[in-house]
């Protein structure tokens, strides 16, 4: 018994063991097998990581599996995945390998990536499949076809996204997890197909119809595989928690997609309709007590190929005597009305007619409704609408669970609008009827994405057809607020056609603090004190405002700014500040120049100060850019006069990108004193002189220019210590800097700096040319000392002395008698010779 266990095991472990191998022999001839009848068939970068080949996973069927499968388009789409998958294996009947044909039975398809995109020029991506006359005949006649025998198919964890530029519109599903089965030999067999998105938006130009609604599908389809037509019967489709049912065919002809669909609302309860709301708004749905009846309805039939040739749709709302109570909330919604449909006889977009009829109902006895009618939208959109009635913000909150925000406030609306848009391109406002008021009062909002709650305190709109007059507008959002009143003009072709909205409106503020607003656009509210992350505010383009604005105080990076006024304009991408004159840093200032966002990608500032009488401590202390590029600036006392410009991209901190600046500019002083920098310490150090400690300089004037954020001082005179001092030099953005200093030293201090300058002199005499070279960096400063002028004129001091002392020994020689008759006797001498 013993020797057959163990004869039994070891066939046993031998046969397993044949079943690891033996795939190894075939994994590569299989794989070069995909690569060439992939490469004959598409038009398309396919790639892979390995294929796999397993005879235990499913035994005593073979499992091929491929990881990290993707598939990138050519060309245009040469940039765009079409399809990316993680983890794919197909199940294979083992027998049929031996056979004429190899059978596929099962498929798994794990983290799978579809990006459908339809090109502005209506071509797709997904068109990659050869033309059949570029499609090689096969070489190999033996090789044995794949056929589909396929009985399930299995997708997780998969995500799929459909972008159409023709129509604006985006649609993602991610999170799928579904499964199919069915015997798909047949030519006409039963589907089963069970599975969910865990979120699926739509969009379509700037409006989201749907945003992360999770959704399901439980249906059963008949398949006919010779003509391709799925046939649903008794099938489901859940949004949220609204259950579908869908009826009808769909089918897929060599041109479009053809279908005959139908989709109704199994419930004809108004709670049903609840169920499409926001998930944060549907806990504890079951316990709202709900009223009143609903009909939501749809249909599909025809060809759709393009949006111009759709096939005909329809869509019904309707909903009477509906009411809503949250049991946990004190006020709730009452008589709701709604009464919609859609309607297209097929073909074109522009076919399309929407009706809101009636969408109204009442809150806290407060009635509010609305209505619309909305023809030929694309060729020319004409539009009748109303709205009427009172909306308090705040019982609405106490209505509804939106437990994400606060608000409150008062609306009074009663507006009234009807026309086309040719007449608004044609400008014949007196066709057009655009009458109407509408007032907010109390407005009060508090969100988790808005890290300040924002206050409209009293807000008044009077519709014309030309402009709406901004009677009143105060708002505060933090410390900053805001009070406006002028005309917006051009309003209705900005909200139908994304026209330019034009404004002419006076503006005041008491305060605006740009630090706490920038932290608005920061990538979580918890950042609000931290402007780090902060993105550039990016300027509309099609807003065109001119904002006379006077604000009494400002605050930007340390930088406190006093009745500031002058004009702002908002204009094609950009904010120009058109002679903006401000108190700040003790003194003046006037400012002109751009915020330029034009390429959103790199935004840029390009602005011209005017300043006078500016404290240079209080500027380097309230600008970081100055800090950044001169901190010496920080240890000097005294005002100064200067005119600068200069342009700078601006990084995602809304602060300038130093290595972008360039500028020119000058500064002027009576007088400035500078004390403590490392500059001055190294210098007592070196001349030996205490007085270097304090530095005071007169008769100030400096030119400079910026250079890709280098700074370049031309060389410039200034009184310093009772000295005329020569100064220029340039200071890198690496904070390496080189200034040359010239300036007269007396004997004395020369002669305290020992061998420095490898001198001797005496202490009387005039004061000698030095040459001080300050380098190293702004930090660790370095020194060294030039004293060639000073001993070229040593040395010709020297000359003048040995010239003088020789003069004075010759003046000496010549009193002595004897040398005296010695010359004239030689004098005579030459005097004879001459003659």
């Amino acid at each position: 018994m013993k020797r057959f266990l163990k004869i039994f095991f070891i066939a046993i472990a031998g046969v397993f063991l044949l079943l690891l191998i033996l795939p190894f022999f075939f994994v590569g001839k299989i794989e070069q097998k995909m690569k060439d009848e992939i490469n004959k068939t598409v038009n398309a970068t396919v790639a892979w990581d390995k294929v796999s080949l397993s005879l235990i996973r499913n035994f005593p069927d073979i499992t091929v599996g491929i990881s990290n499968l993707s598939v990138i388009g050519k060309e245009q789409f040469s940039t765009d995945t079409l399809i990316a998958i993680t983890d794919f294996s197909a199940t294979i009947d083992l027998m049929s390998a031996f056979g004429d044909q190899t059978e596929i039975k099962k498929l798994d398809i794990n983290q799978l990536l579809f990006n459908g995109l339809v090109a502005a020029d209506s071509t797709v991506n997904w068109d990659i499949a050869k033309p059949s006359e570029e499609v090689a005949a096969p070489t190999d006649t033996t090789a044995k076809p794949f056929i589909a025998n396929l009985q399930k198919i299995n997708i997780t964890d998969s995500r799929i996204i459909y972008t159409d530029r023709t129509m604006a519109l985006m649609t993602s599903l991610t999170g799928i997890n579904a499964s199919m089965t069915g015997d798909l030999k047949e030519m006409i067999t039963d589907l089963k197909i069970k599975g969910g998105v865990d979120n699926f938006t739509l969009k379509m130009g700037e409006s989201t119809y749907l945003k992360n609604v999770p959704m399901g599908v439980d249906a059963h389809a008949i398949l006919d595989l010779a003509k391709f037509i799925f046939t649903f019967k008794e099938s489901d489709v859940t949004l949220n928690k609204l259950s579908l049912g869908v009826d009808g065919w769909f089918s897929m002809p060599e041109v479009g997609f053809d279908m005959d669909l139908k989709m109704f609302a199994r419930e004809t309860e108004f709670k049903t309709l609840l169920g499409l709301l926001p998930a944060e708004m549907l806990k504890n749905i079951e316990s709202v007590k709900t009223s009143g009846t609903l009909k939501l309805e749809a249909a599909l039939k025809g060809l759709y190929v393009d949006t111009d040739h759709l096939p005909a749709f329809n869509l019904v709302l309707a909903v009477n005597n509906g009411s809503i109570k949250y049991p946990d909330l004190p006020e709730s919604i009452q008589d709701i009305q709604i009464s919609t449909t859609v309607n297209n006889p097929g073909g074109s977009l522009d076919g399309t007619v929407t009706n809101i009829d009636k969408f109204s109902f009442k809150v806290a006895n407060n009635p509010f409704g609305a209505s619309l009618n909305i023809i030929t939208p694309i060729s020319n959109a004409t539009f009748k609408g109303a709205m009427q009635g009172i909306l308090d913000l705040g019982s609405l909150k106490k209505a509804l669970p939106l437990d994400s925000m606060e608000m409150k406030g008062i609306v009074n609306a009663d507006i009234a609008l009807a026309g086309n848009y040719s007449m608004i391109e044609n400008e014949q406002y007196e066709q057009i009827k655009a009458d109407g008021k509408m007032t907010l009062k109390g407005f009060e909002f508090t969100s988790k994405d808005l890290p300040m709650p924002y206050f409209i305190d009293d807000a008044t709109l009077n519709f014309s057809p030309r402009y709406l007059e901004l009677v009143a507008f105060k708002s505060r959002l933090g410390k900053s607020d805001f009070e406006l009143q002028g005309k917006l003009e051009n309003y209705l072709a900005y909200a139908l056609k994304d026209g330019v909205l034009k404004g002419n409106l006076n503006h005041y503020s008491k305060v605006i603090d740009t630090n706490e607003l920038m932290a608005l656009s920061s990538d979580t509210a918890a950042a609000k004190a931290d402007t780090t992350n902060t993105k550039p505010v990016v300027v509309p383009k099609n807003i065109d405002f001119v904002l006379t604005s006077k604000i009494d105080k400002l605050t930007y990076d340390k930088l406190t700014i006093n009745n500031s006024s002058g004009k702002i304009i908002v204009k094609d991408g950009r904010v120009v500040m058109d002679g903006l004159n401000m108190n700040l840093l003790g003194g003046n200032m006037l400012m002109t120049g751009q915020y330029n966002t034009q390429n959103p990608e790199k935004p840029f500032i390009d602005f011209g100060f005017d300043a006078s009488k500016i404290s240079i401590s209080q500027a380097a202390s309230s600008f970081s850019t100055i800090e950044k590029l001169l901190p010496i600036a920080k240890l000097a006392q005294g005002l100064v006069n200067s005119k600068f410009s200069y342009t700078s991209e601006i990084g995602n901190n809304m602060m300038p990108v130093l290595s972008t600046i360039n500028g020119l500019g000058n500064l002027k002083s009576e007088s400035i004193e500078v004390s403590g920098s490392k500059v001055q310490s190294g210098l007592v150090s070196m001349l030996k002189d205490e007085k270097y400690k304090k530095i005071t300089v007169s008769d100030l004037l400096v030119n400079f220019k910026l250079q890709n954020g280098n700074l370049i001082v031309s060389p410039f005179d200034a009184k310093m210590l009772g000295k005329t001092v020569n100064i220029q030099g340039h200071q890198n953005l690496d904070k390496t800097m080189e200034y040359r200093m010239a300036m007269p030293m007396t004997r004395s201090e020369i002669s305290n700096m020992g061998t420095q300058l490898g001198l001797s002199l005496s202490p009387k005499g005039d004061d000698l040319p030095v040459e001080i070279v300050i380098g190293g960096t702004i930090l660790k400063p370095t020194f060294a000392i030039n004293a060639d002028k000073a001993k070229d004129q040593i040395k010709q001091e020297l000359k003048q002395e040995l010239q003088k002392e020789g003069e004075k020994a010759v003046e000496k020689l010549m009193e002595d008698p004897k040398v005296k008759k010695g010359v004239e006797d030689v004098k005579n001498k030459f005097k004879n010779l001459l003659k």
